[in-house]
């Protein structure tokens, strides 16, 4: 049996973007409730500045440490 390559044109061929079929919304794909979304909105804002708070609390607490000691103790090493 001899197989033949189907070259028909589509019959809508707006759907059709090089082959690839343009589908439409899925009926499970729904909006996100507006609550969830805010509330997933100050979750994230709090999430981010508690890590970069916690991310910067070393750098800074050193810096200001090793700032204050090390005038103190170069000055009487002299």
């Amino acid at each position: 049996m001899m197989m033949t390559l189907n070259t028909k044109a589509p019959d809508n061929p707006v759907r059709y973007l090089h082959n690839i079929e343009i589908r439409e919304k899925e009926p499970h794909m729904q909006a996100i409730p507006p609550l969830f979304l805010l509330i997933h909105t100050i979750n994230t804002y709090i999430y981010i500045h508690i890590y970069f708070f916690l991310h910067h609390l070393p750098r800074v607490l050193h810096c200001t440490l090793y700032n204050r000691y090390f005038i103190f103790y170069s000055f009487f090493s002299i």
